[in-house]
């Protein structure tokens, strides 16, 4: 290989030498960006499936749960209801019993139901009866609130810090 003499080593490249090596190195510039992308693109899908895979695993957990609470709602209530009916109480045990019955009833359709048919189900009612979904979502909104504000702890205060130290049994 020969060197180029030195008067040439000074003298600015042609267009034709320089553009080549610039557009091959976009080329691969592009190429490995397009292949980056496509394994960026491929870890996100995968990342999502699984994700999606443990919320249906997660919600078919909790409506089996939902359901045998349901269950046992229902079978107790049931039996309150045969005791009323015991006491003489036949109003109040009929009562109880159209209670349990539908209990029970929604306890069966849940273990029997996929979660796709349970939300097509729950959209189809909600179109059809709008007042009737709200009210029970607004319901349900307030009995969440009630349960979450009956299970935080109340703070732990000090009665005779707040009282002035005049009536303080405890400052002289």
């Amino acid at each position: 290989m020969s060197n180029p003499p030195p008067s040439q080593l000074n003298e600015p490249r042609t267009a034709t030498q320089t553009a080549r090596p610039s557009a091959e190195t976009a080329e691969e510039a592009r190429e490995a960006a397009c292949e980056v992308r496509a394994e960026l693109k491929q870890q996100a899908c995968e990342a999502r499936d699984r994700t999606l895979e443990r919320g249906r695993q997660f919600a078919e957990e909790r409506k089996g749960i939902a359901a045998e609470e349901l269950g046992s709602f229902g079978s107790a209530l049931r039996s309150a209801a045969e005791s009323l009916e015991s006491d003489g109480e036949e109003a109040v045990a009929g009562y109880a019993n159209m209670c349990a019955a539908q209990l029970e009833s929604t306890s069966h359709y849940l273990r029997e139901r996929r979660l796709g048919d349970l939300y097509h189900d729950a959209n189809r009612f909600a179109r059809k009866h709008p007042e009737i979904f709200l009210g029970g979502m607004f319901l349900v909104g307030i009995a969440a609130a009630r349960f979450l504000k009956a299970s935080e702890p109340e703070p732990e205060t000090n009665y005779s810090d707040a009282l002035p130290r005049d009536m303080n049994p405890d400052r002289s």
